[in-house]
């Protein structure tokens, strides 16, 4: 099968000769349609420098992205500001909802960006999923953690983006909520076919993944599918 995106040969280096740290250092890997993959590391394997790479956010110094068809570093800045509009969403660790916008106004923000009509019915559907259906319309101030990174998902998955990457979206809430937001993922690929590659430190997440990467020191140390997971 085809991967939605694939990688060659990255490499990503900070500093200079002779203190060079390879932060990537020459992954070759492929991302598959419907797949929730996590990536698993310690601070400072270079996780995160992965998947900005993978996601068109930070040019690699070698290697190349391909997304369907279109080679990503190849495009100019314009361009690949599109791609990422209309065919990635981000979840991020800090939610980076807007404080001024209610629940609903920060979902459909990004569709609004981008001149693209709202889906009602599959907008609702998303919030009654994950459930916060009630919270409508609540300021960002008054969600819990859990809540904020509820609605962060509603508004990536509005969007209905090809593929979706989580930049440890778990890291800035307690275990319950954690485990809550890793699971509402891991749904997300089973009801929607979704495609979603999620950095983290958190190894529970490894039981619900379909695939389950390791990197250490910029190498991929295992790349593991687990047959698991949708059980």
């Amino acid at each position: 099968m085809k991967p939605l995106i694939y990688a060659q040969h990255l490499t990503k280096t900070y500093g200079s000769n002779p203190s060079v740290v390879y932060a990537v250092n020459d992954i070759t890997l492929g991302l598959y349609e419907g797949d929730f993959t996590v990536i698993l590391g310690r601070s400072g394997s270079g996780k995160s420098t992965l998947l900005h790479i993978l996601a068109g956010l930070l040019p690699p110094d070698k290697g190349s992205v391909q997304l369907d068809d279109f080679s990503i570093y190849s495009l100019s800045d314009h361009a690949r500001t599109l791609l990422r509009r209309r065919s990635i969403g981000f979840i991020f660790q800090f939610f980076n909802l807007l404080p001024t916008e209610n629940v609903i106004e920060n979902i459909v923000l990004p569709l609004h960006l981008d001149r693209r009509k709202e889906d009602s019915a599959y907008i609702d559907t998303l919030l009654k999923e994950l459930g916060i259906e009630d919270k409508r319309y609540a300021w960002i101030h008054e969600l819990s953690g859990g809540q904020q990174q509820r609605t962060a998902i509603a508004r990536a998955l509005a969007l209905r983006p090809r593929i979706i990457f989580a930049d440890e979206p778990t890291g800035n809430l307690d275990k319950e909520s954690a485990q809550e937001v890793i699971s509402l993922l891991q749904k997300s690929c089973l009801l929607h076919h979704q495609t979603i590659v999620m950095v983290t430190h958190d190894e529970s997440a490894a039981a619900l993944a379909d695939r389950v990467i390791r990197l250490e020191d910029g190498h991929i140390l295992s790349d593991v599918r687990n047959s698991n997971a949708r059980q």
